[in-house]
């Protein structure tokens, strides 16, 4: 190697913001620092497994390595037509939504609401293969939303796709009344 050490090269997608991350954490205010926290490592986390020259796989992590946030995870599939499927969805989130949604299917016509705010978000995660942090409102019932913070990520298969969707949300605020929608969102 003449001296010289190889140059890794690392997947675009492993080369997000980490100051943008901090500033959009930084920017919401009833976010603790515990949760401010977990969001972070856990994007951290997500940039540091696995073989650095293409996305995380699922397999690139185990459960075991999450295990204080688990009640906070959720996981879509992403299936061939570029619906979602909700593979996963934590007790904590569970408790606020109207019905468990694992197993649903997400479709085109129903891009307005899901954990991460809104299909659309998790569809720019697919297709930019990007981390992201969203704050947005999920809806208990027609009277009842929280106002949540998450963040999601790709893990690709082996082709290099998006496979699945991988995230994790904070509750942040007591019921208040409005509907579905997300707040803002950043790609990191």
């Amino acid at each position: 190697m003449n001296g010289q050490q190889a140059r890794l090269e690392v997947h675009p997608a492993r080369q997000f913001s980490t100051a943008v991350l901090h500033d959009f954490l930084q920017g919401i205010r009833l976010l603790g620092e515990p949760q401010r926290a977990a969001l972070r490592n856990l994007v951290e986390f997500w940039g540091s497994i696995g073989d650095l020259s293409r996305l995380p796989r699922r397999e690139d992590f185990e459960p075991q390595q999450i295990l204080n946030i688990l009640p906070n995870v959720f996981m879509f599939d992403v299936l061939a037509d570029n619906a979602l499927r909700y593979r996963l969805v934590g007790s904590t989130l569970v408790d606020h939504l109207p019905y468990d949604p694992t197993g649903k299917v997400i479709t085109a016509d129903e891009m307005h609401e899901c954990i991460v705010g809104s299909a659309k978000v998790a569809r720019d995660i697919v297709h930019y293969q990007r981390p992201v942090v969203a704050r947005g409102r999920i809806a208990k019932d027609e009277y009842l939303s929280w106002d949540i913070m998450a963040t999601a990520m790709p893990l690709g298969d082996e082709a290099g796709n998006t496979s699945v969707v991988f995230g994790v949300a904070f509750v942040l605020t007591t019921p208040s009344f409005a509907s579905t929608a997300v707040i803002e969102h950043e790609l990191l």
